[in-house]
């Protein structure tokens, strides 16, 4: 009985330990390549400054605070979520004054491509049904639209790819119907997305740099929480993880600490270095490994530059997906079949008692 049990324990938590440990020792970069990232935390109050102070003002602070830390070598410039918050037309964005900013800076650094989150909308022609689940009408004309949470990548030839954020956080971002959107204004007034809600799109979408030929996934705030979702970036062929965020909203509570240690989760899961740019932090460089490698601190204006590596290897994970998990519910759901109907069934039909029908 008791070396049973203790085979049992080295078996489950032991050796499962010792396992992961030497990994996290010896697992090596699979890419040689690296390219220097610069990382931008503006740290704009999202409960007062973000709806207060103009938009071009913001961008302007941000463009600022990145034209003296980029180098010959940068070759990503990554900045938050919703740094333009002023809904972009998707269908006329190359005569939009925001990415014309954001153009024009890229042309002031020859070989960037900068990586950064804004709301977008996108215009549908009259219509009896709204083209998408999402979609609003505009009046009476039959227009729809579509309102997203977007990450872009823009460079001096322009906007060379644009990903909808598509984990939407329920009652936030995410509305069942207008009249419940309606009731969360009320509620909670300054939250984004609350006034229409969020379109999405069906599958993920990379960026890869026209220069340095890497692949990057871009991950927008509450997704990274979601690791099969985050590797189907990595089947898509990312060989690095960007995490454009606001953790703002937490203020200073274990919210914004917990979202953060999931980058690490997603780090390791992939195998895939990460950066992370967050409006008020923390903002970080993460290697393969899930470790931190450079920081900000909570609710400071900072900026990060650092190298990231190019991973082209897969994990078991990228491969097979939840497979630990489906394992484990379908054993779950097998031992309590077995407690509570098998055991049970058994003891009528005997006369035994279950403690009696274990061995």
């Amino acid at each position: 009985g008791r070396r049973t049990y203790l085979w049992i324990w080295l078996t489950v938590i032991i050796l499962p330990s010792i396992i992961s440990i030497t990994r996290f020792y010896t697992v090596r970069q699979s890419g040689t390549e690296e390219t220097e990232v610069v990382i931008i935390q503006p740290n704009i109050d999202p409960y007062t400054e973000k709806f207060t102070v103009p938009f071009e003002d913001q961008l302007r602070k941000t463009l600022y605070m990145a034209a003296g830390s980029i180098t010959e070598n940068t070759s990503w410039l990554l900045t938050p979520e919703t740094t333009v918050d002023d809904p972009v037309n998707e269908q006329d964005m190359d005569s939009n004054k925001y990415i014309m900013d954001l153009r024009e800076f890229a042309g002031q650094n020859p070989g960037i491509s900068i990586v950064s989150g804004l709301v977008s909308f996108r215009l549908y022609p009259p219509a009896k049904e709204p083209p998408s689940n999402s979609a609003r009408k505009i009046d009476s004309s039959g227009y729809f639209y579509d309102h997203f949470n977007s990450a872009f990548m823009i460079d001096s030839a322009g906007v060379r790819g644009i990903y909808h954020k598509s984990k939407l956080v329920p009652g936030i971002e995410m509305q069942f119907s207008a009249g419940l959107g309606n009731l969360i204004n009320i509620i909670v007034p300054y939250l984004g997305g609350t006034k229409w809600g969020y379109g999405i799109q069906k599958e993920r979408a990379c960026f890869e740099h026209p220069y340095t030929g890497q692949v990057a996934a871009p991950i927008i705030c509450y997704e990274s929480v979601f690791g099969n979702y985050v590797a189907d970036y990595v089947r898509k062929g990312a060989n690095t993880l960007f995490i454009i965020t606001n953790d703002g909203w937490w203020k200073n509570t274990s919210g914004y600490k917990q979202h953060l240690s999931y980058a690490s989760i997603r780090a390791i899961e992939t195998r895939r270095p990460v950066a992370r740019a967050a409006n008020t932090g923390i903002s970080c460089i993460i290697d393969i490994r899930g470790k931190r490698t450079q920081e900000t601190q909570w609710w400071t204006e900072d900026i990060l530059s650092g190298n990231i590596s190019s991973e082209t290897s897969l994990t078991p994970y990228v491969k097979y997906g939840d497979y630990l998990m489906r394992f484990s519910a379908v054993l779950s759901v097998l031992i309590l079949a077995y407690v509570f109907i098998a055991l049970p069934v058994r003891k009528k039909i005997t006369g035994i008692s279950p403690k009696q029908c274990n061995p």
